[in-house]
């Protein structure tokens, strides 16, 4: 069985490739990918709260911090974790799901966006999507009707 450091950088190079803790906008969408992960494809049991880019794990930020300490040894045990062929089936879909970023968005947006969305389609119970597009232009205002709705459709595709 892997340790979850493991695990954690074996889905943060799958899904993002190599990425830099020292970079807020890396750190921000490690947090969003790893919440679309496993909200889409499986759940490694991060707890994930609403905070000021959506979705946010500290325990996941934790883990993503010790990874730093000895990256080289924990790459070197993740290269040899096999994924499941469903979990690549799905990881596959989740990575097309991160590239259909609206124009003028960026991926760290986009992911934020997705990641907002799909938290308070879960979390908000009998929240329909009108409340949560007037919810998210409250909050974040940076995003239009037409990327969130585009959010929601890229959403609907994975939850199938």
């Amino acid at each position: 069985m892997a340790r979850p450091e493991v695990k954690v950088y074996k889905v943060a190079t799958e899904l993002l490739g190599d990425y830099d803790m020292g970079s807020l906008s890396q750190r921000i969408e490690l947090q969003k990918a790893f919440y679309l992960f496993q909200r889409y494809v499986a759940n490694l049991n991060y707890h994930f709260n609403w905070y000021i880019y959506g979705p946010y794990s500290p325990s996941l930020t934790r883990a993503l911090v010790s990874i730093e300490d000895e990256k080289d040894t924990i790459a070197e045990e993740a290269a040899v974790l096999n994924l499941k062929e469903q979990a690549r089936t799905r990881i596959s879909r989740l990575k097309q799901a991160m590239e259909q970023a609206p124009t003028g968005l960026k991926r760290v947006q986009w992911l934020e966006l997705l990641a907002s969305v799909s938290f308070l389609q879960k979390h908000q119970l009998k929240s329909t999507p009108e409340k949560i597009h007037t919810q998210l232009r409250k909050e974040k205002p940076d995003f239009t009707t037409d990327q969130i709705d585009q959010a929601f459709e890229v959403l609907s595709t994975l939850a199938n």
